[in-house]
């Protein structure tokens, strides 16, 4: 742990700072604190910084973690989270692309519809609704069913035709 400063008074009348180094994997900590003493300097980057000094120390410490250090060959972000920050980035922005191809895809083949009350439609039966004993080409369609009722984008209230209301619909 070391102690560095007086620095120009920052935001918070803060002029030192305080960092923790972990040796095993390289993770770097560092608080700016308004009263310590101490004969060391931060270096080159906070010095030309003048009074802002202090709110850059999260991006530093973030360079710092993300960047392979020589001795261990790999990042202190690697050895405390177990992966690399960059991979990571990597494959939220991979993950995103392939959705908004996906999304595109389908829109392309998808014909919106929209019915109104009193339209005839023909509802898919999911697999427990199938007739038992029917093997495995039963009807997958039922119907015609009327729209009773349009509930929302997409979704509506169905009746047969001698105006039976049916659940779940």
């Amino acid at each position: 742990m070391d102690i560095l400063g007086p620095f120009p008074i920052s935001p918070g009348q803060v002029k030192f700072l305080l960092v923790a180094i972990d040796y095993f994997t390289k993770w770097i900590e560092a608080q700016p604190l308004a009263k310590i003493t101490s004969d060391k300097a931060l270096k080159k980057k906070l010095t030309e910084a003048k009074g802002r000094w202090a709110k850059l120390i999260p991006k530093i410490l973030w360079s710092y973690n993300t960047t392979p250090q020589s001795t261990t060959k790999e990042s202190p972000f690697h050895l405390v989270y177990g992966a690399k920050y960059e991979e990571h980035m990597l494959t939220k922005l991979r993950q995103k692309s392939m959705q908004q191809a996906m999304k595109r895809q389908y829109d392309k083949k998808v014909k919106r519809r929209t019915f109104e009350e009193g339209d005839l439609v023909l509802r898919q039966l999911e697999d427990i609704r199938k007739p038992p004993g029917h093997g495995k080409l039963p009807a997958t369609w039922e119907g015609p069913l009327r729209i009773a009722k349009v509930v929302g984008k997409g979704a509506y209230c169905l009746e047969t035709l001698n105006e039976t209301a049916l659940p779940n619909t």
